[in-house]
């Protein structure tokens, strides 16, 4: 009888699983924030070595991987090549945001490519979450991204539309100066036009999370770059973030070092 019992039971799941969906999907990932921008090190370090702990599916980092700001072309091979090595020990895949530090430059660009083997936009599946990838490196605002790329973000996310989860990086977090204040945000309204359900950003050194119409946005603060103050964020410090995804739920946890 209680081996009859068992086996309806897993017939009973199936038969829920393929009327109403599979089970809830779980998995982690980790958040590098910025290392560049007055670098300190070896914090960066420190954090790729303790967040191995985490036993993560994949990190993903939210820009300013390298100093930037060169000219030559083996310096800036040379400091990709350093960067590449810290992040060697990782035995999960990592997928790098391009940052104002990391692409600055046509040939920045094209280093970019060959570094990581990816376009400065791009996107991905992970289980049944969509992420997507936008390079805001070189502009100020949503606005004046050049119509390629909204084209591309548009086009992607549209593909998309029927993923249980969609979540967006980008560097730079316009957001936090349009939203804050009730203006206008292009990025946003593209997001919500399309479900997008949380936004990960860097840039700005410190930690700051919010939500705008269903949407939730975390600037992911320093991982090794210089700590800043930003109104209220007197309380600044080192950290990296690990995401669990639980079914279509989004937990985001902030680990400080």
């Amino acid at each position: 009888m209680k081996k009859s019992f068992i086996i309806l039971s897993l017939f009973f799941f199936f038969l829920c699983s393929c009327l109403f969906g599979e089970a809830p999907d779980h998995f982690r990932f980790v958040i590098l924030g910025d290392r560049t921008g007055g670098r300190i090190d070896p914090i960066y370090e420190c954090i790729v070595e303790n967040s191995l702990a985490h036993n993560a599916d994949f990190y993903i980092t939210v820009g300013d991987q390298i100093d930037g700001g060169v000219s030559r072309t083996d310096s800036i091979h040379k400091q990709w090549d350093g960067y590449l090595s810290i992040i060697e020990p990782v035995p999960v895949p990592v997928f790098l945001v391009p940052g104002n530090h990391d692409i600055w430059s046509p040939l920045s660009e094209t280093i970019w490519y060959q570094k990581t083997g990816r376009n400065p936009n791009y996107s991905f599946t992970h289980r049944h979450v969509h992420f997507t990838v936008l390079d805001t490196s070189r502009w100020e605002s949503g606005e004046t991204l050049p119509e390629t790329t909204i084209t591309w973000l548009k086009e992607d996310l549209a593909k998309n539309k029927t993923a249980p989860l969609t979540i967006v990086f980008y560097h730079k977090p316009f957001w936090y100066t349009t939203l804050r204040f009730e203006k206008k945000d292009m990025l946003h309204d593209i997001c919500r036009e399309y479900g997008v359900d949380a936004v990960f950003n860097g840039h700005l050194h410190i930690y700051h999370a919010a939500e705008y119409d269903g949407i939730r946005y975390t600037i992911v603060g320093s991982s090794g770059g210089s700590l800043k103050e930003y109104g209220s964020s007197r309380d600044n410090f080192f950290h990296y973030a690990v995401v669990d995804i639980e079914g279509n739920e989004i937990k985001v946890t902030i680990i400080p070092i």
